[in-house]
């Protein structure tokens, strides 16, 4: 979660555990818990975009600062791929059928 999503968030929760103690339309509160949950949800896409061999895989783990996407002459990305932060490093394959 980035940091200005946790501020709203915050705020939200705040803001929402602030007016329990008057006599608010519930409506607002509901709208207050799907904004939270809407912000929760969140996720922060950056698609890498380039020619073959451009380097792509060797930017992003220059940016991870680790060698988990490999890097070579051929082609060593050949699927669309997706990164999601994690504890522990696991690869996860989907066929086109979702299997």
């Amino acid at each position: 979660m980035l940091e200005a999503q946790k501020i709203y968030l915050d705020n939200l929760i705040k803001i929402r555990e602030s007016i329990q103690s008057i006599n608010v339309n519930p409506a607002i509160t509901e709208k207050l818990q799907n904004m939270e949950a809407i912000i929760t949800d969140t996720l922060l896409i950056v698609p890498v975009i380039g020619a073959f061999s451009a380097g792509k895989s060797s930017l992003i783990n220059s940016f991870l600062g680790t060698t988990d996407l490999s890097v070579g002459i051929t082609p060593e990305t050949a699927l669309a791929t997706e990164l999601h932060y994690a504890t522990d490093n696991k690869v996860e394959a989907i066929k086109v059928n979702g299997e």
